[in-house]
């Protein structure tokens, strides 16, 4: 009645399993062929390389969450590096806004003025129009009427 013992290989490295298989052999040999005093040596090699293994296992796990972690932080400082970006260029943005805000009521200022100048030329050249027109008249009017007689 040996008592039984497995060692698990699945995830292992070729240099690994062999290392545990030359350990158990020389335990084999160093032991005698007796399976009384074979048997729990070879139980100690096995629970060592369990352990050994799932040391390694739990290191490379670990590695694993630190490799991902590190992978999390660079996006995050991509992430916030691309938001700042962002601030930077909406900052920008909002001067060029505002400076089209004050360009647009210095346009709107000159525009009024130019309305009004147009407005004083058009009533001046009416006036012109319309005193022209009065001086035609009474021209026409006198060489019509030979002078001041069709007055009376």
């Amino acid at each position: 009645d040996a008592p039984g013992c497995a060692i698990g290989v699945g995830a292992l490295k070729q240099p690994a399993v062999i290392s545990t298989l030359q350990d158990i052999r020389d335990s084999f040999t160093m032991g005698g062929s007796n399976a009384s005093t074979f048997m729990p040596a070879m139980k100690r090699t096995v629970d060592s390389a369990n352990a050994k293994f799932a040391a390694s296992d739990s290191k490379s796990k670990i590695n694993q969450v630190n490799a991902q972690v590190m992978e999390v932080k660079e996006v995050m400082v991509q992430n916030i590096d691309k938001v700042l970006e962002r601030g930077e260029r909406l900052d920008d943005v909002l001067v060029k806004s505002d400076a089209m805000k004050d360009s647009a009521a210095q346009f709107r200022q000159s525009g009024r003025k130019l309305r009004r100048q147009m407005w004083c030329q058009n009533c001046k050249l009416w006036v012109a129009l319309i005193v022209i027109l009065v001086v035609v008249v009474i021209v026409i009017f006198f060489a019509v009427c030979g002078g001041t007689s069709c007055l009376s």
